[in-house]
């Protein structure tokens, strides 16, 4: 249930910038130009769950 709070935080964050997402397992796929969004709504996401931040990986 952790993880799916996650990815639901983010993908939150993410849309709530205006930005469309799409959420595939624990990823979310972004416009190129709003992957610093990405980034910066999965850092908060796990900040917010008491965890540190993920490792990440950004590519398409």
């Amino acid at each position: 249930m952790i993880e799916s709070d996650i990815i639901i935080s983010a993908m939150n964050y993410v849309l709530d910038k205006g930005i469309g997402c799409l959420s595939i397992h624990d990823c979310l796929i972004v416009p190129e130009e709003s992957a610093q969004v990405a980034i910066d709504a999965f850092h908060k996401a796990y900040k917010d769950k008491g965890f540190k931040p993920p490792k990440l990986s950004v590519g398409w």
